[in-house]
């Protein structure tokens, strides 16, 4: 069963391992393959500035992705979607869509 856990800095080990699993989305989004704490330090401060919520997507117990969204985008004024990113180890098992569904 999926859940969502409040994502505060002190998970924040949780989830530079979520993002480290995932170096071709690092290299996007980031220009970099590995994220160190202040990157993630850095996404909390965006994320306060855009006002979204970020939360630990849970599978069994088990931290398996992030989840972020706003109630207003800046560009659309409309409720987004700004982040789903599941852990590598999780990936073609339909995760990250049964999350999306249960959010």
């Amino acid at each position: 069963m999926i859940s969502f856990v409040k994502n505060d800095k002190n998970k924040i080990e949780i989830e530079k391992k979520i993002f480290n699993s995932n170096m071709e989305y690092n290299l996007i989004a980031f220009s970099k393959k590995q994220l160190k704490t202040k990157d993630i330090l850095d996404q909390y401060s965006e994320s306060k500035k855009l006002k979204t919520e970020r939360y630990l997507v849970k599978k069994d117990g088990i931290y398996i992705g992030i989840l972020e969204y706003g109630m207003v985008s800046p560009r659309t004024r409309k409720p987004w979607l700004s982040l789903l990113i599941i852990d590598k180890q999780y990936h073609r098992e339909g995760l990250a869509k049964e999350a999306y569904n249960t959010f």
